[in-house]
């Protein structure tokens, strides 16, 4: 599989460090970092050196070649200065001292033999090494940047280089789409060409010339994107914790991209990498349609539907288990469960996500009293398919209450709230007197009204209300606190 670009500019370890003081081009060159004397100026006529093969010319390793045009090469040269020439001008200079050299050499020099020479000062004058001829540099036609277009099918691949050298290409797995030869010529360098089957996937493709001198230049990376964008394909329509809808999917050719759900005028959108990926949809949108693409720098594929249906039932899916319900005086329910498989636990109003959590075992669980007027069930969910509904009992409220002291005068006392339709209210004392029994009144499946009357005693109570539907479903409002009048405010 060929490496990405951090990869192999990371390997080069020390080398990436010093490198920065190779120079592009015409431009002047930077200071030296890890050797001795600067370079001298490029674009400028080489200093006078003898020729001495004594001196060691450098070993060119790997030259690494952009779609531009740009090489950068590589290689091993002692503590000896490198200078890359056209003919008797340095167009980029190693300053020398750290073994290795790193060497960049801009994309106007793409069309021009250049040799690469070390040298050395020798009792004060320099000696240069034998130049050695660089390989042309490698060129793919229509390349302009790591990223181009094609039309699935059979590609003709096109460009020039060294004139004798091996040209071949490799997709990212190492499988090779083709190798060809650049015919032997008289003149330095000269054209290619080959084909290769390419499917309507995303293919990365590494370009690699071995010269007749055996040094290798390699363009690396290079995307080829299909000029038709595929329509994605959705592999799995999944449900959140909180509701929201998951949308898992394969791109179909693009490695990288933006998927994009629209629903209604809105547009959902995640960034994609290896062709896969998870749009999130809010849980608002139950019941619409998400129209889902895929975009590349190619363009917009066509669009797959997904409906964002309400959970379907699966009996066989096992139902949470209610533990007990208790009402607090300012209108939240606590639902204390235990979770009979595993999954997430969620609230529904209807086919709509109040609330939910993902419990080990047993739970607690509080839902907003904005809810609490409202049939709210219960339901363990798996990959977005729910269980039996445990419907909760309605919220069972007591008009006046609060969480702190409730004061009251002993005697004839009033009471009312609301309830399951149908319920029977007990209030009981904390030695479970009872004070009261009423009746909801009210449709049996909605909320009703109760009122009743108990004669208070002059004491500190410890109130507990306590209802049960008609289909045995209990909820309670337990230890609310009542105080005499005489003590809230004695005289």
């Amino acid at each position: 599989m060929a490496l990405t670009r951090t990869s192999r500019m990371t390997s080069l370890g020390v080398v990436i460090a010093v490198g920065l003081s190779c120079t592009i081009g015409a431009v002047g060159a930077s200071a030296a970092v890890a050797a001795p004397a600067a370079p001298s100026a490029t674009g400028a006529a080489a200093t006078a050196a003898v020729i001495d093969p004594s001196v060691d010319a450098p070993v060119v390793r790997t030259i690494d070649t952009e779609a531009n045009g740009t090489q950068r090469m590589q290689g091993m040269a002692g503590t000896d200065r490198v200078e890359v020439l056209d003919g008797d001008v340095v167009v980029s200079v190693w300053p020398g001292g750290g073994g290795l050299f790193m060497i960049a050499v801009g994309e106007q020099f793409r069309d021009t033999e250049l040799t690469i020479a070390a040298v050395r000062m020798v009792d004060g004058e320099p000696h240069r090494s034998v130049p050695v001829v660089l390989p042309r540099t490698l060129q793919v036609d229509g390349l302009t940047s790591s990223s181009t277009t094609f039309t699935p099918g059979t590609h003709e691949f096109r460009g020039t280089a060294t004139a004798g050298a091996t040209i071949t290409a490799t997709d990212a797995e190492g499988e090779e789409l083709f190798s060809t030869e650049v015919p032997s010529t008289r003149a330095a360098s000269g054209p290619w060409s080959a084909e290769a089957d390419l499917t309507d996937a995303e293919h990365t493709v590494t370009f690699t010339q071995t010269a007749p001198s055996g040094i290798t230049t390699r363009m690396q990376d290079i995307a080829y994107v299909p000029s038709e964008v595929a329509a994605p394909t959705i592999d799995n329509l999944d449900r959140s914790v909180s509701g929201e809808y998951i949308i898992r999917g394969t791109s179909n050719g693009a490695r990288t991209g933006t998927a994009v759900a629209t629903v209604g005028t809105d547009e959902y959108t995640v960034q994609f990498r290896n062709g896969l990926f998870s749009v999130v949809v809010p849980e608002s949108r139950i019941g619409q349609t998400a129209q889902v693409v895929t975009r590349t720098d190619a363009g917009e594929s066509a669009a797959v539907p997904v409906v964002l249906a309400a959970a379907e039932q699966d009996d066989a899916i096992p139902a949470p288990t209610v533990r007990d319900i208790v009402n607090t005086p300012d209108g939240r329910i606590l639902v204390n469960g235990q979770r009979s498989a595993p999954g997430h636990i969620w609230f529904l109003h209807g086919d709509r996500v109040v609330a939910g959590t993902v419990p080990d075992g047993i739970f607690s669980f509080f839902i907003g009293k904005q809810y609490t007027g409202e049939q709210i069930d219960m339901v363990t969910m798996q990959e977005g398919r729910i269980s039996d509904r445990v419907a909760l009992p309605r919220l069972l409220s007591v008009d006046g209450v609060t969480s702190e002291a409730n004061v009251f005068v002993p005697g004839e006392h009033a009471f009312s709230g609301t309830a399951q339709a149908g319920s029977t209210v007990v209030a009981s004392d904390a030695d479970g007197n009872r004070l009261f029994e009423a009746t909801a009144d009210g449709s049996r499946s909605g909320l009703g009204t109760w009122s009743a009357s108990a004669d208070l005693p002059d004491s500190d109570l410890a109130v507990t209300f306590t209802q049960t539907t008609p289909d045995g479903r209990t909820s309670s409002m337990p230890d609310v606190a009542f105080t005499t009048e005489d003590d809230a405010a004695p005289v």
